[in-house]
């Protein structure tokens, strides 16, 4: 019983194996070619161009990130400044009050 079915099943894979192709193969494979070919090209151009606007995307990103940084370093700065400068000028009006 086990070589009927093993027989059968080798029919069903030849039979599944077994097809038509209209065109003809080579008219086929001769007009798959280049558009296949042409896909593929595209494909990488559109793939460059992806990583490259990604790549300008992530420096803008962090040219963002370091400029707000450096505006938040400068501001603190400024206003250490300006609060060292107020606290001389009351210093100089308090000690001028006092002589």
């Amino acid at each position: 019983m086990r070589s009927k079915r093993t027989k059968g099943e080798a029919e069903r894979r030849e039979v599944a194996n077994d097809y038509i192709i209209e065109p003809n193969a080579e008219e086929l494979i001769a007009n798959l070619i280049p558009t296949v070919l042409s896909q593929k090209l595209f494909t990488a151009a559109v793939d460059s161009n992806t990583s490259e606007h990604a790549a300008r995307t992530l420096a803008m990103q962090v040219a963002t990130d370091n400029a707000n940084e450096l505006i938040q370093d400068l501001t603190k700065q400024y206003n250490k400044s300006r609060q060292q400068a107020i606290t001389n000028e009351l210093l100089d009006i308090v000690g001028g009050s006092m002589k």
